[in-house]
């Protein structure tokens, strides 16, 4: 009986051991695979949507990108994945060189702190130039978007058009809409349970400008949260 009860207390203090597989070196092994699966799955979604840019990006005898539907429905969906899914500002600044967009100086016009890293791509097309703007936030991207400028000459109804075309990729995404005005401009604004974006359309120096910007609401949330606040007295 007595032989019993000493097997017993062996048992359970043998298992009262842990194996460290069960604790910290589980932990790193689980850690260091996630961090593996991140790496395969943001060159994944590089080498995707590079190939799928390259493909829609076609040019006209000036050397400039015909923007037509398929162009402009391939940029939103890279910006949308890269804030839903990629998240990571390096994978979306690879994409943009790898399709030879040029780089520019980033320009920090609204002096807003959390607006202070980013960067910006430029391309002509067929009725102006478009900037593509990647704001960056402790290496997330924090918001990212783009501006359509036509030139003079174009008559109202490409913009319009090509506005349309957004708007109509949004909706097929999110599926919901809210308009706003604010200071004179009128917003579209979409959303879900992972990002948000909005849409306006305004003038700058007397050319119409069609304005596309989109951000992942957790990292916009814990951004904001980092925002020095100022006191009323």
């Amino acid at each position: 009986m007595e032989s019993g009860n000493i097997k017993n207390q062996e048992e359970n203090e043998q298992s009262k051991k842990i194996d460290p597989l069960d604790n910290e070196k589980l932990r790193e092994a689980v850690r260091t695979f996630l961090r593996v699966e991140k790496r395969v799955e943001v060159k994944k979604f590089i080498e995707n949507n590079t190939t799928h840019l390259l493909n829609s990006f076609t040019k006209n005898s000036e050397n400039k990108i015909d923007l037509n539907k398929q162009t402009i429905d391939a940029i939103i969906t890279v910006l949308i994945e890269a804030v839903e899914k990629a998240r990571l500002t390096k994978a979306l600044v690879e994409i943009f060189s790898a399709v030879q967009l040029s780089q520019i100086e980033y320009m920090n016009f609204q002096g807003d702190p959390l607006f202070s890293i980013g960067y910006t791509f430029t391309f002509n097309f067929n009725a102006g130039t478009c900037f593509i703007e990647i704001i960056d936030d402790n290496g997330f991207i924090l918001q990212t978007g783009f501006k359509l400028i036509y030139t003079n000459k174009i008559f109202s109804k490409t913009p319009n058009k090509d506005l349309r075309i957004i708007k109509n990729h949004l909706k097929q995404h999110y599926f919901n809409d809210l308009t706003q005005i604010i200071n004179g401009v009128r917003l579209i604004n979409y959303a879900n349970n992972i990002s948000q974006c909005y849409v306006s359309r305004f003038k700058m120096d007397c050319k119409k400008v069609n304005n596309f910007n989109i951000m992942n609401k957790n990292t916009w949330s814990n951004a904001n949260q980092r925002r020095p606040r100022t006191t009323d007295y």
